[in-house]
């Protein structure tokens, strides 16, 4: 695997990330809540800025860290969706398991996508308040 990638992969799979993001979805979820039109409300485009600002921090802090460039960052993940990650950590050439890697980046590119594109960041925050209604209503079955 590209190790570019499976730094961006081992960072954004951290506990605290996935906490700051998990947080991010549970505080602007209800405004995704689409009208009958189809439309979002102002808060919604107020979400998608503040979601900019967060992944581009998460991305700097990555990049500073790992000391790469963004472009780099960006080439490594074309490598990773096309199925060239390179070779295993043991360097014999095995490959990772290609559904999990792609499920990971797929995931990874999801989130990306997110940040530099409305409808794709309103689309994935829908997704994220759907799953937390099913948890709700999962919870409320058990009698949680």
């Amino acid at each position: 695997m590209d190790p570019i990638l499976e730094a961006l992969l081992h960072f954004f799979d951290s506990d605290e990330i996935k906490r700051t993001f998990r947080d991010f979805y549970s505080s602007y979820g209800a405004a995704f809540s689409t009208s009958d039109d189809g439309e979002h409300n102002h808060r919604a485009y107020e979400a998608f800025t503040s979601y900019e600002g967060l992944f581009a921090k998460e991305m700097e802090s990555f990049c500073e860290k790992e000391g790469v460039r963004e472009e780099e960052v960006v080439g490594a993940l074309h490598l990773g969706l096309r199925g060239k990650g390179g070779e295993s950590k043991d360097g014999e050439g095995e490959r990772q398991d290609e559904d999990a890697l792609a499920d990971e980046t797929r995931g990874l590119i999801s989130n990306l996508l997110a940040a530099l594109d409305f409808s794709s960041f309103a689309e994935r925050m829908e997704e994220e308040e759907e799953r937390n209604k099913r948890a709700m209503e999962d919870a409320e079955m058990l009698g949680l």
